[in-house]
């Protein structure tokens, strides 16, 4: 059941994404020309002063594109950070069961009876 929700949520998750990027292919279309872009004040002693003149198509998508890429990179730094930590509790947890299979033989030793005859003899002597 649960299976069929993640589909469905990731179907309509595609779907979104198709009809984002049809809408903003249509208004970068009806947007294709030039702008002039000014360049602030502050920023004018390191660029130069001169206007740019950019494609209107390319100022319009950087936006998204920036938007989505920021999105990305913080998910995939919180996945990391995530799988990181569950991979260190999966260790802890192997390493304390290696722990306790090695210390197996002090914590329960095998009993007597289980000795070969001659070790048995020699164990009561001493």
């Amino acid at each position: 059941n649960l299976a069929m929700v993640r589909w469905v949520a990731s179907g309509l998750f595609v779907l979104v994404l198709i009809a984002f990027g049809v809408a903003t292919g249509f208004v970068l279309v009806e947007n294709a020309g030039w702008t002039l872009v000014q360049i602030p004040s502050w920023l004018q002693s390191t660029v130069g002063g001169q206007a740019l003149e950019v494609w209107s198509p390319i100022l319009l998508l950087s936006w998204p594109v920036a938007l989505v890429t920021s999105i990305l990179l913080v998910w995939s730094l919180g996945r990391g950070m995530f799988r990181s930590r569950q991979d260190g509790r999966a260790i802890v947890g192997l390493e304390r069961e290696l722990a306790a299979l090695r210390n197996l033989p002090f914590m329960h030793p095998a009993p007597l009876e289980d000795l070969p005859d001659d070790l048995e003899e020699e164990l009561d002597a001493s």
